[in-house]
């Protein structure tokens, strides 16, 4: 039974990091304007614009 445990556990592992590379990457291509990073243009600032402008309608 604990090797059924431990295999769940890799399965949950690696699901879990195929998903937080996904969402990065995606984030990246979001606030990279669709170029490959890092981006040739250094950012203004922090948070960038698309996330500064949720917080401040908070």
């Amino acid at each position: 039974m604990s090797a059924r445990l431990d295999d769940l556990g890799a399965r949950v592992a690696l699901k879990l990091r195929i998903a937080v590379r996904r969402g990065v990457t995606a984030m990246a291509d979001r606030y990279n304007d669709g170029q490959h990073w890092p981006h040739p243009v250094a950012r203004g600032g922090f948070p960038p614009p698309a996330l500064r402008a949720l917080v401040d309608d908070e």
